[in-house]
């Protein structure tokens, strides 16, 4: 509730900024910029909770990018950090790897023959599915960046092990965005390493290739069925919804073209599809991220983030370092896979992977890609930042606090003190629909119509 990771990471930002000269790049400006807009929205969105957690989890994040900008002056300090981020990847990928096998003895007990219909159920270290494959094309970018830069070759085979455990993690995730997000991978990677793939790391490639080729012999069937598409029920309805999904997010824009606010997707295309009837499954995942960019952040927010990738492109179409060049394919991989299935707007761990990216593709940081910053005090900017995160955290608590003892006063039967509670919360949702619900039961309860006319209010 005291957002300490905050704080720490933004005091050690601003004894960074403070020591050194305060230099961005136009990639820094566009991601300042987006923070700034969640900032705005906090004004014009419908549900000021929501934004509230958006505004402090961008801040968080960016906290941690422009920390990693201002300290990671070299490729040697790179080699070092990309280390660890490769050992905690491994380790993950371990565990994952375990888990999956506790699955796959689970199923197989209860005598069915595929895994692909039960696929949903597989939530490695707690994490859905999709969410985790996503994270494998983010994981693959650092680990593969991690290779190109350390010349030591046994190490170099450690990061091999750890590639070929993300690559197991994708294959049987049995999700056809991620085979067809694989599939760009490899034509980016053989684009841009082209000629340069010698007799010294063609090797690699026939590793790789007998792991694909020895997952696809173990599971025929699964690999079979993801690959048609189009053949189950499932895969039908998941192509008939997104097909949809365009005219819905048409139908939002032209009522909402400042966006819904943050994490609001679900339920604003749950009314507009369904109306006054709900489904019976729910998901708090968008199909796609522009359409989730388009109903959350509206037309100027969808415009930034593309402003966003313009200045990435630009930049790395500038460099001819083929390590660069690498990052933004996996970068660019992973946009793909977020049009089958987006998870960059509601994970914060896909964003903190995804801007630690963005932070290693500007390393080293040349001088004519740099924008001298002036300010005598500018270096408290994120401890500014970091109170404007703690306010609203404390006026989060605050209105859950009342709320909480509301629900202990209804659970007893106390209507009338949880009345009292509940008028201690501000005037928002979800707190204006429990108030709605308590003045409703009083009014049944005593007649009095005060109460019909505070829930009607």
């Amino acid at each position: 509730p005291y957002f300490l990771r905050g704080l720490f990471l933004s005091l050690f930002l601003c004894f960074l900024m403070k020591n050194r000269n305060i230099k961005m790049t136009m990639i820094d400006c566009g991601l300042l910029l987006i923070l700034l807009f969640n900032g705005v929205s906090l004004f014009t969105t419908s549900n000021i909770i929501s934004e509230t957690k958006e505004f402090i989890q961008c801040s968080y994040v960016l906290f941690y990018y422009f920390l990693l900008r201002y300290w990671i002056k070299d490729m040697l300090g790179c080699e070092k950090i990309l280390l660890i981020y490769a050992i905690c990847i491994g380790f993950l990928s371990i565990l994952a790897t375990a888990y999956f096998f506790l699955f796959k003895n689970d199923i197989y007990e209860l005598e069915f023959s595929s895994l692909y219909d039960f696929r949903f159920l597989f939530r490695p270290l707690g994490l859905p599915n999709n969410e985790w494959a996503s994270l494998q094309i983010l994981f693959a970018g650092i680990v593969s960046f991690a290779f190109c830069i350390n010349k030591n070759a046994k190490i170099r085979i450690f990061y091999i092990c750890i590639g070929i455990l993300v690559l197991l993690q994708i294959l049987w995730s049995f999700s056809r965005g991620m085979y067809l997000s694989f599939v760009i991978l490899i034509i980016g990677i053989l684009a841009v390493v082209g000629r340069d793939l010698n007799k010294k790391y063609r090797w690699i490639c026939g590793v790789f290739l007998f792991v694909i080729i020895g997952f696809t012999l173990l599971y025929p069937l699964e690999v079979q069925k993801t690959l048609k598409m189009n053949e189950t029920v499932s895969q039908q309805r998941s192509i008939d919804c997104r097909i949809n999904m365009w005219d819905t997010t048409e139908d939002i824009l032209k009522e909402h073209c400042w966006g819904t606010g943050s994490h609001t997707y679900p339920m604003v295309m749950d009314k507009y599809l369904q109306g006054d009837e709900r489904t019976e499954s729910y998901t708090s995942y968008a199909m796609n991220l522009i359409s989730q960019l388009l109903v959350e952040k509206g037309i100027p927010g969808f415009l930034l983030y593309l402003l966003l990738f313009f200045i990435v492109l630009c930049y790395v179409i500038q460099k001819k370092d083929k390590r660069v060049w690498i990052i933004f394919v996996f970068l660019l991989t992973f946009i793909c896979r977020e049009q089958t299935f987006s998870t960059f707007l509601n994970s914060i761990r896909i964003q903190w992977l995804f801007y630690t990216l963005l932070a290693f593709i500007q390393i080293p940081v040349l001088k004519e890609d740099m924008v001298n910053i002036k300010g005598k005090y500018i270096y408290l900017l994120p401890l500014i930042i970091w109170l404007l995160c703690f306010t609203g955290i404390q006026w989060i608590e605050r209105n859950n606090v009342y709320n909480k003892e509301c629900s202990v006063a209804v659970k007893y039967g106390d209507w009338k003190k949880a009345a009292e509670w509940i008028e201690k919360t501000n005037r928002i949702t979800p707190y204006l629909i429990n108030r709605g619900i308590i003045y409703t039961y009083l009014y049944d309860y005593t007649l009095n119509k005060l109460y019909l006319q505070k829930a009607d209010s």
